[in-house]
């Protein structure tokens, strides 16, 4: 089924949001409804917000990948594999390069690049498999940042899961059936969601009702990424 999408003024999001989860209930107002939040400090303030305009029930808020988590966590644990920690990844990244620092001979060993190389690995892992494959392609610097990356997953993957695993086991399971009491989305606000949440809210869109409740600010250039983000998602 198609996503839906709702652009306000900022002023009004908060309304259209209130309207999106009656329109989702339908008849029933304690029809479970699910809304990814971009934080959870807006979760909380959001529902505070509704609360003030009369209460809310059904209503679970929670962020994208909590609710990825929630989903694939489950079936990553039961396979052996806990959430990875950053320490884990320094480490790794620490002992690639000692095996073979490629063109950061100099400065392999200089924590800074240990944690540039880390920070690099978390964007590349939840990239868009196309957009990796472009950085690869560009220069021998994106070659050499793409190998360590796939180092990094290749030598974790048996005994610890990340954020991009779990919105790859969410999306494949959502494929084959949706979580009971999953029956309506609706995402609020969304920032900017990298390649593998994009594909994640793509498959829910496939099987459940999603919504997308954001706010334009009325100058282009402001509001490109929020229509650049509609159009990913297929709103």
């Amino acid at each position: 089924m198609p996503i839906s999408a709702t652009l306000v003024a900022p002023d009004r999001a908060l309304g259209a949001l209130a309207a999106a989860i009656s329109d989702a209930k339908g008849t029933d107002p304690l029809a479970p409804v699910t809304v990814a939040v971009p934080t959870n400090t807006c979760g909380v303030m959001t529902r505070r917000a509704l609360g003030r305009q009369g209460g809310i029930a059904g209503v679970d808020m929670v962020t994208l990948n909590r609710l990825a988590e929630l989903i694939a966590g489950p079936a990553l644990a039961g396979a052996g594999r806990s959430p990875m920690s950053t320490p884990v990844i320094d480490l790794t990244v620490a002992s690639i390069l000692a095996d073979d620092p490629g063109p950061f001979g100099a400065v392999a060993t200089h924590p800074s690049t240990v944690v540039a190389l880390r920070e690099l690995h978390s964007e590349l892992r939840l990239a868009d498999p196309a957009a990796v494959a472009r950085l690869r392609d560009e220069s021998l610097r994106g070659r050499q940042a793409v190998r360590v990356s796939s180092a990094i997953a290749a030598t974790l993957e048996a005994a610890w899961y990340d954020e991009a695993d779990l919105y790859a086991t969410a999306t494949g399971s959502v494929e084959e059936a949706v979580p009971d009491g999953l029956r309506n989305l609706v995402l609020y606000l969304p920032l900017e969601l990298p390649g593998r949440a994009v594909a994640f809210v793509r498959a829910l869109g496939a099987r459940i009702d999603v919504r997308i409740v954001s706010q334009l600010t009325g100058d282009a250039t402001a509001d490109a990424d929020t229509r650049e983000l509609f159009d990913a998602v297929g709103a």
